[in-house]
């Protein structure tokens, strides 16, 4: 049976990897597009919604290498299975991204990667990279002081730019989280089964926040976003909504405000009446201009002085 992503490589369950064409490839020199855009989805995305943005991206960049984590219900729940996930991407933006801007100094200034990530789903699997990337690293490389010399070792994620889409959220919300959890499951009966399910397991997590004390990974995934001694990027968009019912808009706002008090070059794109993850839908036009011209002025911003 055919899938929507059957021009990707099934790297794992979870990953999923596209190599342009080699005449793509070979202009990739007087290309501006960036080496690699790693698209980071949200919970229980459906491949079909999923191929829509890989296949803007290939029009748009098609001498970009595409790498796709999906992020399975269980990543919520469990960072073993985040952790699992995301380390089957660290091969390839090692190799695509990691080894030029070990090996090249410009790279440093002039970023080859374009993050994109959907939802808490892909804050999760961004947070999970930062962490697991960097310790990955630390069992093969010499750790240095500078952020300079980390990068150069590997020891952060490459610089980049970010697209934040509905995302993130600023701590637990069991009222969101059950609504985000259902959009992912298709109309009719299982809808009914799953719905007294989740929201059983959604008050267990609530509790075990705020009764006994367990970390709160949505403020820990949103507050990862703005560590300067993890982040290496030179600039990031929030495209969000204040109809989105799944991530509010204030917290979007006031991450944002967050990042630029940190350092960040940050930019809000506000999309009024769209759905959680359908901004693209609402206004195809707009938002594929927003990351064309987040791209476009990568060089016009610079990463954060790092707080280590």
């Amino acid at each position: 049976m055919s899938s929507p992503l059957d021009s990707m490589t099934a790297l794992s369950s979870a990953v999923y990897f596209h190599q342009p064409p080699n005449d793509s490839t070979s202009s990739r020199r007087n290309d501006s597009s960036p080496k690699l855009v790693l698209l980071l989805g949200w919970v229980a995305a459906r491949d079909a919604h999923l191929a829509k943005y890989i296949d803007e991206y290939r029009q748009i960049c098609p001498a970009a290498c595409i790498l796709l984590v999906k992020a399975e219900l269980a990543v919520m729940a469990s960072a073993y299975v985040a952790r699992r996930n995301i380390a089957e991407a660290i091969p390839v933006i090692r190799e695509i991204v990691g080894e030029a801007e070990s090996s090249n100094p410009e790279t440093r200034k002039n970023p080859q990667l374009l993050v994109h990530l959907f939802s808490n789903g892909g804050s999760c699997m961004l947070s999970t990279l930062y962490d697991v990337y960097a310790e990955k690293s630390s069992t093969s490389l010499p750790q240095t002081k500078s952020m300079l010399d980390r990068g150069s070792a590997f020891r952060v994620l490459p610089l980049h730019i970010t697209i934040f889409d509905s995302t993130p959220s600023l701590q637990y919300s069991h009222s969101k989280i059950v609504a985000s959890v259902m959009a992912g499951i298709p109309r009719g009966a299982l809808q009914i089964v799953a719905c007294p399910v989740i929201q059983l397991l959604s008050l267990f997590w609530l509790v075990s926040i705020h009764v006994f004390r367990k970390r709160d990974e949505m403020a820990y995934w949103a507050s990862s976003h703005n560590d300067t001694s993890k982040v290496h990027e030179v600039r990031r968009v929030y495209v969000y909504s204040n109809a989105d019912k799944m991530v509010a808009y204030g917290d979007v706002e006031a991450h944002a405000r967050c990042a630029e008090h940190r350092g960040f070059s940050t930019t809000l794109e506000h999309f009024s009446g769209s759905p959680h993850v359908a901004h693209a839908k609402s206004d195809t036009e707009r938002y594929w201009r927003i990351v064309k011209e987040a791209w476009s002025e990568r060089l016009k911003a610079k990463a954060p002085s790092p707080r280590i």
